[in-house]
């Protein structure tokens, strides 16, 4: 779309009306050309988030990713998936005028519902530089579906608003936070999440995919990996920092 070529004039522009998934297009471009990237699709018939989950999306839904260079060694990205979240949560709040929260590792909230999810794949590195894929989906309008053990709903778009409008925000916030990222970044930042966490410290959860299904929750640590007290029927068995991609976090009241 002409909007997206002229407003960012650095990246290669793909729009699809229909697509498997924005994320794995630009997968496969990497292999044979590695510049700078934009895939918008109107809708994806097999998008996927963290741990492979199915991510359900419909003509309203906003669906993009973005091919891009990060100026720093894979092992100093610590945080930086966190601080995608944090600035989407940011965008969508400016944009729609509603208050949204930030769930491990990178989804975004709205009341108790999830409303965006970012995914974001290496695809190319060397000693000083990583090539990522970073994928979002956003519902928007009156999209609304109930999981096994989540809820999911659209946001809301302001009068005159269209997803396309929406969508455009949130590409310039993703790009401004891939420039100016710093490995230092999450650090200094994380007052922020945890001033809009949608867990609360002590809280007890259920936890999907691990040797253990609940723990309280302690947070995210300086590495951006989940912090976890484990306990069970018999005793407590200390604290485990978990990584992206290993559990799914829940609410204790939701499977």
């Amino acid at each position: 779309m002409e909007l997206f070529k002229v407003g960012f004039p650095n990246l290669s522009v793909d729009f699809f009306g229909s697509i498997p998934s924005t994320n794995q297009f630009l997968k496969y471009k990497a292999k044979s050309t590695l510049i700078p990237s934009l895939c918008i699709a109107d809708i994806q018939t097999n998008g996927y988030g963290q741990r492979e989950s199915h991510w359900e999306s419909d003509q309203q839904s906003i669906t993009f990713s973005l091919l891009l260079p990060i100026n720093c060694p894979i092992n100093q990205l610590q945080g930086f998936s966190q601080l995608l979240a944090l600035r989407v949560k940011q965008s969508l709040a400016i944009n729609t005028g509603h208050d949204y929260k930030v769930k491990w590792p990178n989804d975004i909230y709205m009341d108790d519902s999830k409303v965006a999810g970012l995914l974001v794949e290496v695809v190319n590195r060397t000693d000083h530089l990583c090539w990522l894929v970073i994928g979002l989906g956003v519902n928007t309008g009156s999209f609304e579906h109930q999981f096994s053990d989540y809820c999911a709903k659209g946001v809301p778009l302001s009068e005159g608003q269209n997803k396309y409008d929406l969508t455009f925000k949130l590409v310039q916030a993703l790009l401004e936070t891939a420039d100016s990222y710093q490995p230092e970044k999450w650090v200094s930042d994380k007052s922020n999440w945890n001033n809009s966490d949608y867990f609360q410290i002590g809280e007890l959860v259920n936890l999907k995919g691990w040797s253990f299904d609940k723990g309280l929750y302690l947070g995210v640590s300086d590495s951006g990996s989940l912090l976890i007290k484990t306990i069970n029927n018999v005793s407590d068995q200390g604290t485990v920092e978990l990584t992206s991609g290993m559990v799914s976090l829940r609410k204790k009241d939701r499977l």
